[in-house]
Order: structure tokens, then sequence, then C-alpha cells
């Protein structure tokens, strides 16, 4: 599916995709299945950033349904990208060890 926005609210889609270490059709499903239960995502918006402008960005696997407009769904991606924004970072594991210096793989047959 393909939305309107403006390019500002584009680049803050990117930065938490980023941070999350996601990509954008993921930060809209999430957005999506928490406006489907909730029917409102609460939290500052700013009109300038949500409203419809000249960029289409196009989701994978993604479709709004009957009940939810386009202008509702760009605010509620505002505050959940903000939310994201808000939290650590995704981190993850990375190890140091060094098979054959710091530990030994056995095989037991």
């Amino acid at each position: 599916m393909t939305i309107r926005m403006t390019q500002q609210l584009l680049d803050l889609i990117d930065r938490a995709a980023s941070h999350i270490e996601r990509d954008r059709s993921y930060i809209a499903r999430a957005t999506l299945r928490r406006l489907e239960r909730t029917g409102v995502i609460r939290g500052e918006i700013c009109e300038s950033i949500t409203k419809s402008g000249p960029v289409y960005v196009s989701f994978r696997d993604f479709s709004l349904p009957a009940g939810i407009d386009a202008a509702a769904f760009r605010a509620a991606l505002y505050v959940r990208c903000t939310e994201a924004l808000g939290k650590p970072g995704a981190e993850r594991f990375v190890s140091e060890a060094v098979e054959g210096r710091d530990y030994v793989v056995v095989d037991e047959e």
C-alpha cells in the first residue's frame, strides 16, 4: 500500500527503523496492530509533520482497514516513531570469543 506523507515524517520513520533495526513496513504493521487494538494512540502530534505531503511511501504486506483513514494513521506513525526513539535501541549480542582460543567445541558421538 502507498501513503502520502511529508519528508519529515519519512525521515522520522527511517530513523526509528534504524534505531530498532527493522524496516519501514515493520513499523507500519506494528502501528496498525496497535491502532486496531486500542483504537487511538495517545501522544503529542505535530500537525505540520503528519499532514499529507508530496512523498509517496510504499509499505509491503500492509493495507489500511476500512475504519482507519490515512490522516489518523500518519498521526499514529508519528507518535509510535517518537516513542521508539525514546527507548533504548536494539543491541545485538556479539561474542568476542574465538573458537579454538577461548573455547573448544567437543563432538560427543
